[in-house]
């Protein structure tokens, strides 16, 4: 009875602290063994070399205990860490077409009705031509004919007209500025539109195209300056509806 007691009283409080430490101790089952196994052997080693049957010094049984547990804190292998899991990475969300504007005429793929409109364009509200002004499509002085850097511009208005599909048939309108006689004006804007029409026809352009001359009955800028009559001689392709 006296050994049970020593025993108890020793083993309690160590599993009281293995206990109390088990969450720095990765297997506290061993401990605890490792504990009450030490404190036996104490016990036991203490009736070896005692004559005595009934002297259970609690000095052995607490040694044995120590003992015990530091064996089996050394003996137990720490559990292994799960090695942490990759997570996947978040899916690229899906291009919204229609936050996208192929073109660049300001109307998103999704409400544009006409795509791959001609740069420079004045489009309607479905992104659809309404007129180009060709800029820098100028002539010789007081004539009809193209000059060089005219003709590599219709050159691009033409393969744009081509690579677009557009069918609509176009007015090519010519303007003057206010210099010379009224009715000298009118003629020279009808050669010069016609002028138009027959090089973009030469480049394979197969829109039904219409010469028009305005004069100088629509001016956009002051013919009283150089710069106003500069932008009033001017070409512009209409896009006639269907």
């Amino acid at each position: 009875m006296k050994k049970l007691k020593t025993m108890l009283m020793v083993a309690i409080p160590g599993l009281l602290l293995v206990g109390c430490a088990g969450g720095g101790i990765k297997q506290p089952w061993c401990t605890i063994a490792g504990t009450v196994i030490g404190t036996g052997v104490g016990i036991g080693a203490n009736e070896a070399i005692s004559d005595d049957e009934d002297d259970t010094r609690p000095g052995a049984a607490i040694a044995g205990a120590v003992a015990g547990t530091a064996l089996g804190i050394w003996l137990c292998p720490e559990e292994a860490k799960p090695e942490p899991v990759a997570q996947a990475p978040e899916p690229e969300p899906e291009p919204d077409p229609c936050a996208s504007d192929d073109d660049g005429d300001g109307v998103n793929n999704c409400d544009d009705k006409c795509s791959g409109t001609l740069a420079g364009a004045k489009i309607d509200d479905t992104g659809c031509p309404i007129r180009i002004e060709l800029k820098g499509v100028n002539f010789e002085y007081d004539s009809a004919e193209l000059t060089a850097e005219a003709q590599g511009i219709l050159d691009g208005v033409a393969d744009s007209l081509i690579s677009s599909g557009e069918t609509k048939d176009l007015e090519v309108q010519g303007h003057t500025s206010s210099e010379g006689s009224t009715k000298y004006n009118q003629g020279l804007s009808e050669r010069r539109a016609q002028s138009v029409v027959d090089y973009l026809k030469d480049k394979g352009v197969t829109n039904n195209l219409y010469p028009k001359g305005y004069g100088e009955d629509y001016p956009i800028a002051d013919n009283d300056t150089e710069e106003g009559r500069a932008k009033n001689r001017r070409v512009e392709l209409i896009f006639m509806s269907e």
